[in-house]
């Protein structure tokens, strides 16, 4: 634009064109703006724009000052008389219906009719501040996260280089931001970190997908670190993939622990494994001498013996029949457990426990035992051999652990509820308390009469015997009024 006041442009300007021209900028302002008193801060003239973002007409603004743009918490008139002397500054300002914008303010000194004023532009930043709090949010996060972030970009050819890391990342990788700044993440990576992997995620991020996975990596010092990570890869406007977004969890102490079980299983599977074996060989052993010392007792002729050592062949036959006993249960128990479930079949219940009650009819008779039945159900799905067992164990404890001042009453029954088979076997003897010894009542090797003779095994076998045919079995009672014991098996 010419600078010489004589040049022929200045000369075809007049004063009326500038005003003119003037009034055209300032009505045509894209941004609110007023020519205002300098002093009182009194609005002498406002544009277009302002009328049409504040909501107030031309003529109420006319009566305001810029006081009335404040909300009333905020007005103090001399801190915003300094306000609006300054070229640049931000505020507050207030809508006609009561809504608060945040303003970017511009003021300039102007002149009218020789009256000292100031022009003042807005620009509504409201949405800018509020998309800078909510960054600034982001990025406290980010920096405080418990998890590493580092995000990547995708340079020519899909190279990735590192653009950003959070401080959690560079505690675990033990390099500063500043030195992994421009390098590609394959720094952190070494001899064992798995190629297999890295091709898996290399293969998400230039299809765009996210990647969930973990990897070996190595820090700064060389030492080996695991990380689980969640890839998310970030697509331009054009749909490419341009950066990509990493979240990782060290995981290093879990793997450690994860090898640790694993290990533990191996030699536990092991040791098993082995026990087995020569819980097998060690009952077959014992089975033929055992047999042989049965026989053998069977054809002492006790006619020809006094009582002394009638005595003590009785009881060599007792212990050798008790020690049977034991072998038959751990034999059972054995089986049982490696097999695992066996095959149901429907089993006459009344018919098997009949059968087992006659084989302990001598010794119910001697005590005068009462049985009482009340079988509802009479066809269950069970194991007929493994029944029969239970029946067995209940039968022997029952007698064994009865009141010697009390006849012994036995009480089996059976009944369909709620989908199951509910088959109960009760005495009235000694009894226990059940909620007092909990798990221990089914353990290994468990006494709880000293003054009886037990091998421990009885429920422990009944119970896994239960459990093999997948029904369950628990028990009530109490001391001086017997057991109880439930066993809930499925109708189906």
């Amino acid at each position: 634009m010419p600078t010489d006041k004589n040049s022929p442009f200045y000369s075809s300007v007049t004063p009326h064109d500038v005003t003119s021209l003037c009034e055209i900028i300032f009505n045509k302002s894209p941004f609110p703006m007023w020519v205002i008193d300098a002093a009182s801060l009194q609005i002498l003239l406002v544009n277009k724009c302002a009328v049409k973002q504040y909501g107030y007409t031309k003529k109420q603004f006319l009566l305001m000052t810029m006081h009335d743009l404040h909300s009333s918490e905020n007005i103090r008139s001399e801190k915003y008389v300094r306000v609006y002397e300054q070229k640049k500054n931000q505020q507050q300002h207030q809508l006609k219906n009561q809504e608060l914008i945040d303003v970017s303010i511009r003021s300039y000194p102007v002149t009218i009719n020789g009256r000292t004023a100031r022009l003042v532009s807005a620009m509504n930043i409201t949405e800018k501040k509020l998309r800078e709090q909510q960054l600034n949010l982001l990025e406290s996060i980010i920096r405080n996260m418990v998890d590493g972030i580092m995000i990547t970009k995708i340079e020519g050819r899909g190279k990735r280089v590192i653009r950003y890391i959070n401080p959690a990342y560079e505690k675990m990788s033990g390099y500063t931001a500043a030195e992994l700044m421009g390098k590609p993440p394959g720094i952190l990576h070494g001899a064992y970190t798995d190629k297999y992997e890295l091709e898996r995620l290399n293969l998400c991020i230039s299809s765009g997908e996210p990647y969930f996975g973990e990897l070996l990596n190595y820090n700064k010092e060389g030492k080996a670190f695991w990380l689980h990570f969640n890839l998310l890869p970030v697509k331009n406007n054009k749909g490419k993939v341009s950066h990509v977004i990493s979240i990782a969890r060290d995981v290093t102490a879990i793997k450690k622990n994860e090898e640790i079980k694993q290990a533990l299983a191996k030699d536990l599977l092991r040791t098993t494994q082995d026990i087995k074996q020569f819980s097998f060989i060690t009952s077959h052993n014992f089975r033929a001498p055992l047999t042989n010392m049965l026989a053998l007792i069977e054809l002492i002729n006790q006619k020809d013996l006094d009582e002394g050592n009638k005595r003590l062949v009785n009881l060599l036959k007792h212990s050798a029949h008790h020690l049977n006993d034991i072998i038959n249960d751990l034999i059972k128990i054995l089986i049982l457990k490696e097999t695992g479930r066996v095959e149901k079949t429907l089993v006459n219940l009344e018919e098997v426990f009949e059968r087992t009650k006659r084989k302990y009819k001598i010794q119910l008779d001697a005590i005068d035992a009462v049985v009482e039945i009340d079988f509802k159900e009479h066809w269950i799905r069970f194991h007929a051999g493994y029944l029969s067992s239970i029946f067995e164990h209940l039968f022997s404890n029952a007698i064994k652990f009865r009141r010697p001042d009390v006849p012994l009453v036995i009480k089996a029954s059976s009944e369909k509820k709620e989908g199951l088979i509910k088959l109960s076997f009760g005495d009235n003897g000694k009894g226990l308390n059940p909620k007092v010894i909990r798990e221990r009542l089914f353990g290994l090797y468990q006494h709880f009469h000293i003054e009886e003779e037990g091998k421990g095994l009885g429920l422990f076998t009944v119970k896994s015997l239960v459990e093999g045919i997948g029904a369950s079995i628990h028990a009530e009672g109490n001391i001086n009024e017997g057991l109880h014991f439930i066993i809930e098996i499925p109708s189906h």
